[in-house]
């Protein structure tokens, strides 16, 4: 994702159509049987999209290994998961929808999947415990549903965000000359909800890449279950500013694995907030090849598991 992109953000709200009775509705139908109970309340909802991309069935298969090894029954809970319609991000948001369903009936968890933001109400968002932000950035999203977001994180629910989730700071919302597009509006507290700061500001990315994650925390619920490293194929983000002094570091890039555009030397990429428990960061997954890499396909289903208080 380059800043350049980030023009026509606010513009993700296509995609999904609905009907039934409800205005509380929900989203693209959840993992098969998974949470048979919670299903019948959801107005029916299909995600617009090409969500079988090629590639995707591949994918599912190797996830399927990761959710078999979780540990005994938990609790049922649901999780709206909202992807972005940039045409970078949405092979990976797309490929990414059946893994997280296989996962979900693996886990005990029910995924409901779209790219409208206009589903993200107060009313929506409260039947759910989990809000997967998969590759969304917050630009694209309007300022109502910027709102709804705010007050289901503030309430102490669950929250993961992948990849372009931390694209943040003003740059995404203004044109070539520095002017504010169209309605659009900043949104001061997602950054400092994302790097525990106002000036956690994204930089810029290298070219794709493989290099390796390196686990500072191997005790942490998200990434328990992880090796001491593994390797991807990424854009390794680059922020302004390093966020380890506001947010608890669960994984950073080896950056003598890749050749970055600005030295981090320190470079945490996966982390969560204190300030806002059972939140998760996961700055890699650009790559539609990471959901083929079981040690990421873990995470997130620990990372998930985690947001829910499971």
């Amino acid at each position: 994702m380059s800043a350049g992109a980030s023009g026509g953000g606010a513009t993700g709200a296509g995609g999904a159509s609905a009907s039934g009775g409800g205005g509380s509705g929900g989203v693209a139908s959840g993992a098969g049987g998974a949470s048979a109970g919670s299903a019948g309340t959801a107005g029916s909802v299909t995600a617009g999209g090409s969500a079988g991309t090629a590639g995707s069935a591949g994918s599912a298969g190797t996830a399927g290994s990761a959710g078999s090894a979780g540990s005994g029954p938990i609790g049922a809970f649901k999780v709206f998961m909202i992807a972005s319609t940039a045409p970078e991000h949405t092979p990976m948001s797309d490929a990414a929808v059946p893994v997280m369903k296989d996962l979900g009936m693996k886990n005990n968890f029910t995924v409901d999947a779209t790219s409208d933001p206009s589903l993200m109400t107060d009313q929506n968002l409260a039947q759910y415990q989990v809000f997967l932000q998969m590759q969304l950035g917050s630009f694209e999203m309007p300022p109502a549903a910027q709102a709804a977001l705010q007050k289901f994180i503030e309430s102490g629910k669950g929250w993961v965000g992948v990849h372009a989730a931390g694209l943040t700071g003003i740059q995404f919302i203004e044109d070539k000359n520095g002017q504010i597009i169209g309605d659009l509006k900043y949104w001061p507290w997602y950054t400092t909800f994302v790097g525990g700061d106002e000036n956690f500001v994204w930089s810029i990315h290298p070219a794709e890449q493989t290099g390796t994650l390196l686990i500072e925390d191997r005790t942490f619920p998200p990434t328990k279950n992880l090796p001491a490293s593994f390797q991807l194929k990424d854009e390794w983000y680059e922020w302004k500013e390093n966020p380890r002094s506001k947010v608890h570091v669960l994984g950073k890039a080896d950056e003598t694995t890749y050749k970055p555009v600005n030295k981090q030397g320190d470079h945490p990429i996966v982390w969560s907030n204190p300030k806002y428990p059972h939140t998760v960061y996961i700055g890699v997954g650009h790559d539609v090849a990471s959901l083929s890499n079981a040690n990421y396909v873990t995470l997130l289903r620990d990372s998930v598991l985690y947001a829910a208080g499971r």
